[in-house]
């Protein structure tokens, strides 16, 4: 005997019951994205990451604290040790521009509350690991370039560390947070004085106005974290510094490592 068309009816029925509907992220930008899910999670997903590799020189040199260097004025000194302060990471693609989502509240530095800001800040120093996160980022197909700020954009009103961890590149221990109490956005410590042996260490105001926009292209897969690779050229930056000369000096010689800043940073191979 047949199976009716109404007994068939019964036994879909009954199977449909026992299904239980499967949540699970469906942003396709995700890289836990869930093709299977019937409905969408609730913040679930997450997305890849924006990392930066970084190849720290001294000229054609790896960079060591113990090589003796010269930029050809003065005399031969040591870059014992230096580092810069990114922030404001944007890939631009075919819609626009797309940017890191981790968001951070900031302490202002005047005490009247906090501040909710992007939280892509990114330190790259000669005693940090080569490799950095910047945060999260969504994006997917062709990168035609990206840009980067040199400190902190000056629309961004003065910050304190406030509850930030120590290893936050905003924190206390961050290696930008001034004895002074304000943040720079880069330094740099020199030893030129074989006598004394002392250490100067030169800093940058934290809003440089450079932004670092070279042009390149990157073809990004779903899901794929996204890597951008710098070269840092600590020798470079002292171009057309005579630390013996004005060394002392520290506005003077800040003023210049500014304006080398675009020498400094390029893309690598």
């Amino acid at each position: 005997m047949g199976i009716g068309k109404h007994s068939v009816l019964l036994l879909l029925l009954g199977l449909l019951s026992c299904y239980e509907r499967q949540e699970g992220c469906l942003d396709l930008l995700a890289n836990n994205f869930d093709a299977t899910a019937d409905d969408p999670c609730v913040d679930c997903c997450t997305y890849p990451d924006l990392e930066v590799q970084v190849k720290n020189r001294l000229d054609t040199l790896v960079y060591s604290p113990a090589t003796l260097v010269s930029n050809g004025l003065g005399d031969s000194f040591l870059i014992i040790k230096a580092g810069l302060l990114l922030s404001d990471f944007k890939l631009e693609n075919d819609t626009g521009f797309a940017e890191v989502i981790d968001r951070e509240d900031f302490s202002l530095f005047d005490g009247t509350g906090t501040i909710e800001l992007k939280d892509d800040f990114l330190d790259v120093a000669t005693d940090k690991g080569n490799t950095r996160t910047a945060g999260e980022i969504k994006t997917q197909g062709l990168i035609s370039g990206f840009q980067v700020h040199i400190g902190l954009d000056a629309s961004i009103p003065a910050l304190m560390p406030g509850e930030l961890s120590d290893s936050h590149p905003l924190g206390s221990e961050g290696g930008f947070w001034e004895q002074d109490q304000q943040y720079s956005a880069g330094f740099l410590e020199i030893l030129y004085d074989t006598i004394s042996m002392d250490t100067i260490r030169y800093t940058l105001p934290v809003s440089t106005g450079f932004v670092f926009n070279p042009d390149t292209t990157m073809d990004i897969e779903y899901g794929s974290d996204i890597s951008l690779k710098l070269t840092l050229d600590y020798l470079a930056w002292t171009q057309g510094i005579n630390f013996v000369e004005i060394g002392e000096n520290r506005d003077s010689v800040a003023k210049i490592l500014v304006g080398n800043l675009p020498i400094v940073i390029s893309l690598s191979d």
